[in-house]
C-alpha cells in the first residue's frame, strides 16, 4: 500500500480485524486485544479509541446487532411500517382515458 507506513498499516489492519471480532464473534475487549497481537489491552484500548473515534466496550454487542436486524426485519415485513407491502393489483389507481 503506498503511502502508509508498515507500522500504520499493520496498526490499521489489526484494530480493524479487532473490531471485526469484537462485533461478530462477540469477543471482549481483552480478547480481541490477545487475539489481534496486542499484549497490553490497555495499549489497545487506547489505539482503538484513537483510530475508531470510540471505545471498544461501546461497540454494540453481537446478540445486540442480532436482535437490530431480526427487528429491521419485522419492520420490513410490517404492513403498517411498510404500506407498499400491502398493496394489491386492485387497490391501484385506474388510468381513466
Amino acid at each position: 500500500m503506498y503511502g502508509v507506513s508498515a507500522s500504520d498499516f499493520l496498526r490499521t489492519s489489526r484494530l480493524s480485524t479487532a473490531r471485526d471480532a469484537l462485533l461478530q464473534l462477540g469477543l471482549s475487549v481483552t480478547e480481541a486485544a490477545y487475539a489481534v497481537g496486542y499484549a497490553n489491552p490497555a495499549n489497545f484500548s487506547t489505539a482503538f479509541r484513537k483510530y475508531f473515534g470510540i471505545r471498544a466496550e461501546q461497540l454494540p454487542s453481537r446478540q445486540t446487532l442480532l436482535t437490530l436486524v431480526h427487528l429491521r426485519k419485522k419492520m420490513t415485513d410490517c404492513p403498517i411500517a411498510n404500506p407498499a407491502k400491502t398493496r394489491s393489483r386492485s387497490s391501484e389507481p385506474v388510468a381513466i382515458r
